[in-house]
């Protein structure tokens, strides 16, 4: 997760210049509303691929495609 916040933080401040590059007016809740979605979806993204690779690894996955009452 470290490494995640790592990445966000990082993406924002890309973000931030180039913005400022393209000459952008900035506002405090401009930067708030940007910075916070930008954080928090890479966060979400990150913490949800996390769980897929969890679930896979625990064999959860494979108990979903086995019904006993299925015939095929």
């Amino acid at each position: 997760m470290v490494f995640m916040t790592v990445v966000a933080v990082t993406t924002v401040g890309v973000a931030v210049w180039q913005l400022h590059a393209d000459g952008v007016p900035f506002r405090l809740h401009f930067m708030i509303a940007m910075g916070g979605g930008i954080i928090i979806a890479l966060l979400l993204a990150g913490a949800l691929m996390g769980l897929a690779f969890v679930s896979n690894r625990s064999g959860h996955d494979e108990s979903v495609g086995d019904n006993p009452g299925e015939t095929d």
